[in-house]
């Protein structure tokens, strides 16, 4: 029952917004090609579905996606130990990484364009730039947060320096990373879709491009949405996959994570006991423990229950949360 209070939840959520754009359509009085209606824009996107285009450049999207963000994200996990561990040698890369850092990656696309040329290579160093200094700088001061007494439990256990990495520093500090990888997500995917309206013949920014020049507006409002379909989905797959890994972490490494979030379902899943606490000042205003057995069905009567009782908690029922939950 509480799950299908959920789910009407986002039904109305949806058709409200379809609502408000039938309306602004009717009430605008501008061209149905320049601002189709929510009924043109389907009838666009089954097109695109009956000749297989959307699929075509779905896949050509994902491709590049894929490759620049897990190239990002791994040259940003090793690059961070590597820095994170050699303190005196990221003082000196650290001056010129704040430097390029708030540059946005569509000002070296002439570069990359001149380098690399047209294709997919621009796109996906695009990715690649937008992934990379998140989740590079939050592992960086994820090592450097790492608790002295680890390291000296390790060096007296016998444990050689690359064990260390792997086995104590990187659990160690995969909890703060989290957050990051997790946001660096859905800044890669934004600038997929910027990338591809350069250079590039496939994908679903060149296919924004491509209905904008045969005045397809609504061709144009599919992809759109499209495109923010894929991203809730990538969205809502990479947080569930990186809470299992902090919760299997954890577990094997037999250590205690203290994980803040603003997401009620997220501690109720990830959490042994939740404590939450109140705005400035902050104050413990609840601890409630989780008697659930880890994995966690989202789904189950018990879990749905815990949750609801900590919105009551907060004297409210599934709205946004301004306290902490830890």
């Amino acid at each position: 029952m509480k799950r299908l209070l959920s789910i009407k939840n986002i039904v109305i959520s949806f058709a409200v917004l379809i609502a408000l754009w039938q309306i602004a359509y009717m009430a605008g009085g501008i061209n149905e090609a320049l601002f189709p209606s929510p009924l043109k824009a389907w009838d666009a996107l089954l097109e695109m579905i009956s000749d297989g285009s959307i699929f075509t450049n779905i896949g050509a999207s994902m491709y590049r996606f894929v490759i620049g963000y897990i190239s990002a994200i791994l040259a940003a996990v090793l690059l961070g130990l590597f820095l994170g561990w050699f303190k005196g040698i990221f003082k000196y890369v650290n001056p010129i990484v704040q430097l390029l850092r708030p540059i946005s990656p569509m000002a070296w696309m002439p570069f990359i364009v001149l380098i690399f040329g047209i294709g997919d290579i621009p796109a996906v160093v695009i990715i690649f730039i937008a992934a990379f200094f998140p989740v590079f700088l939050s592992t960086v001061s994820a090592v450097g947060n790492i608790d002295p007494i680890y390291l000296k439990v390790s060096e007296n256990f016998g444990v050689k320096p690359p064990q260390i990495l792997w086995k104590v520093i990187l659990p160690s500090a995969f909890p703060q990373m989290a957050s990051r990888i997790h946001l660096a997500l859905g800044t890669a995917w934004v600038f997929l879709v910027a990338g591809e309206m350069i250079g590039s013949q496939t994908g679903l920014g060149y296919l924004i491009i491509d209905s904008r020049n045969n005045l397809r507006a609504d061709t144009l409002l599919a992809t759109i949405i499209v495109i923010g379909v894929i991203g809730i989905l990538l969205d809502a797959i990479t947080r569930m996959k990186l809470q299992d890994d902090i919760l299997r972490i954890s577990q094997e490494a037999k250590k205690t994570v203290i994980f803040v979030t603003h997401d009620i379902e997220e501690a109720v899943f990830l959490a042994d006991k939740v404590v939450i606490m109140t705005p400035n000042p902050g104050k413990i205003k609840c601890v409630l423990p989780i008697p659930l057995r880890h994995y966690r069905d989202r789904t189950s009567e018990d879990f749905l229950e815990l949750r609801d009782k900590i919105f009551e908690i907060f004297n409210m029922k599934h709205e946004v949360v301004q306290d902490y939950i830890i």
